[in-house]
C-alpha cells in the first residue's frame, strides 16, 4: 500500500479461509465449540519476505506463511501445528518474541491455565513456562523495544511484565502493574513504540495507562510493584473494554454495546516529555470535579487540575461505526501501521462482516468534502477526484475532474 500511488487505495479482500475439522476432539466433553482466538503475524520478518501469523484455536496454534501464489491457488502454506496436551490448557491469546541469544522466533501462549508458554517454532518445542498469575492469560503483548520484554493481562486484575533474558531464569517477573488500576478482569493490553507506556483495559470498563519503571538488567528475587497508573478513565466507554491500541500518542479502544471503535487523546500526554515518576501518578481519591456523570471517573497525572485552557482531561477525536456487535465481547480490532504504507484500521463483527478503513483518505476526505461545500470553487480549481471516491460508469461530480 505505497501512499504515493492510486494503488494504496486498494483495500484488502477476503482470498481464502480455513479452519480445524477436529478441534473440538481435544477439548472437554462440555466444550464442543471449535474456535480462533488470536492470529498475529510475526514482526520479525523483512517486509519483502513471504509473510508468517500464528492462529491460536484452544488447543492449537496454527503456523502458517502466505505465498505469492496464482489468483486461484491457495496462498496458504500451514508449516507447524502445535498442540498443547496440557489437560487445564485453553488457548486464547499469543505474542512473538524471540530467543535472545540466536534472534529465532519464539511464539508465547496464554489462556485459562494461567500460563506464559513459550515454543521455539522451528521444532514446537516448548522452551519456558511463565507462572504467576492467578486467573486466566487474555492477551500478551512483546514490547516494541525489546523482545526479550512480554506483558500478560490476567483475570487476576493485574498486569506483569516477563523478561526471557537468561540473567532473569531464576524470576523472569520483573513489575507487576496492579493494585488500584483496575478491579475485574483484564481483557487487553498494549504497549507504545517507545516502549515506556502501557495501555490496559478489561470488564471493569476502564482504560488505564501506566508508566512502565526502568526494568532491572541485572537477576532480581522480587517483582517490582507499580500500584498506580498516571491515566485512568471510565468515561470512554459504556461497556466491557476488550481491544486497546496505541496510534502515535493517540489511543484505539472499544467495547462491547458501544457498537464504535473511539479515537481520543490524553490532553497533556507526549511521549517526548520526560515520564512522570511514580509519585505523580494519581490515587483513586484524586478525582478533579468535571462535567462527566458522576459514576464516570477520570484522573490524569498529565492534567492534575482542569482549567478554560485545558477544559478536559481527554479528547474524543473519532468515532468508527461497528455495527451488528452486540452484547459480544473479546472482538478485536487491528491497526496496520508500518512505514511506508498507509495507517488501515481493520475489525470484523459479529455478523461477519470485516470493516477497513484508511486513515490516509480520512484528511483527504474531509479536504474534498470541503472543496465540494466551497461556495466560491470554480472550474478553474478544479481537484483530481481519487479513484477511491469515483462513481462507476459516466458521471461527473461538479467541481472535480472525474
Amino acid at each position: 500500500m505505497d501512499t504515493a500511488s492510486q494503488g494504496s487505495y486498494d483495500l484488502p479482500r477476503l482470498r481464502l479461509s480455513f479452519a480445524f475439522e477436529n478441534d473440538s476432539t481435544f477439548l472437554k466433553s462440555e466444550d464442543n465449540v471449535a474456535e480462533f482466538f488470536d492470529v498475529k503475524f510475526c514482526p520479525y520478518q523483512p517486509l519483502d519476505c513471504d509473510a508468517v501469523f500464528a492462529a491460536v484455536s484452544k488447543k492449537h496454534v496454527v503456523l502458517c506463511r502466505l505465498c505469492q501464489t496464482a489468483e486461484d491457488a491457495n496462498p496458504c502454506e500451514v508449516i507447524r501445528v502445535i498442540r498443547d496436551d496440557d489437560d487445564a490448557a485453553s488457548s486464547c491469546c499469543c505474542t512473538w518474541t524471540r530467543d535472545p541469544a540466536t534472534g529465532s522466533p519464539y511464539l508465547c501462549i496464554g489462556g485459562v491455565d494461567a500460563k506464559v508458554k513459550i515454543f521455539d517454532i522451528s521444532n514446537t518445542r516448548l522452551v519456558e513456562c511463565l507462572v504467576g498469575h492467578g486467573g486466566d492469560i487474555n492477551d500478551l503483548a512483546t514490547s516494541p523495544v525489546n523482545s526479550s520484554i512480554i506483558a500478560s493481562a490476567s483475570d487476576d486484575t493485574s498486569v506483569r511484565i516477563w523478561s526471557i533474558d537468561p540473567i532473569h531464569k531464576e524470576q523472569p517477573c520483573l513489575c507487576i502493574l496492579a493494585g488500584e488500576g483496575h478491579s475485574w478482569n483484564l481483557l487487553t493490553l498494549a504497549f507504545h513504540d517507545s516502549g515506556r507506556y502501557l495501555l490496559s483495559g478489561g470488564h471493569d470498563q476502564v482504560v488505564n495507562l501506566w508508566t512502565i519503571p526502568d526494568l532491572p538488567i541485572s537477576p532480581i528475587t522480587t517483582p517490582m510493584l507499580v500500584h498506580y497508573p498516571h491515566f485512568s478513565t471510565s468515561a470512554i466507554h459504556s461497556g466491557i473494554v476488550d481491544c486497546v491500541a496505541f496510534y502515535g500518542d493517540q489511543i484505539l479502544s472499544r467495547a462491547c454495546h458501544d457498537n464504535v471503535i473511539v479515537l481520543w487523546r490524553i490532553e497533556g500526554f507526549s511521549s517526548d516529555s520526560e515520564a512522570p515518576p511514580p509519585s505523580a501518578a494519581p490515587t483513586p481519591q484524586i478525582v478533579v470535579p468535571s462535567n462527566e456523570d458522576s459514576d464516570r471517573r477520570t484522573r490524569s497525572a498529565f492534567v492534575p487540575a482542569l482549567s478554560p485552557l485545558c477544559p478536559a482531561h481527554y479528547t474524543r477525536l473519532l468515532e468508527f461505526h461497528t455495527p451488528n456487535c452486540g452484547p459480544q465481547f473479546f472482538m478485536r480490532f487491528k491497526l496496520h501501521h508500518v512505514p511506508g504504507q498507509a495507517p488501515l484500521l481493520a475489525f470484523c463483527n459479529a455478523a461477519g462482516n470485516i470493516f477497513f478503513w484508511d486513515f490516509d483518505r480520512l484528511p483527504k476526505h474531509r479536504n474534498i468534502m470541503h472543496t465540494t461545500r466551497d461556495p466560491f470553487n470554480v472550474k478553474s480549481k478544479q481537484s483530481q477526484l481519487p479513484n477511491w471516491l469515483k462513481p462507476s460508469g459516466e458521471f461527473s461530480v461538479v467541481g472535480f475532474e472525474v
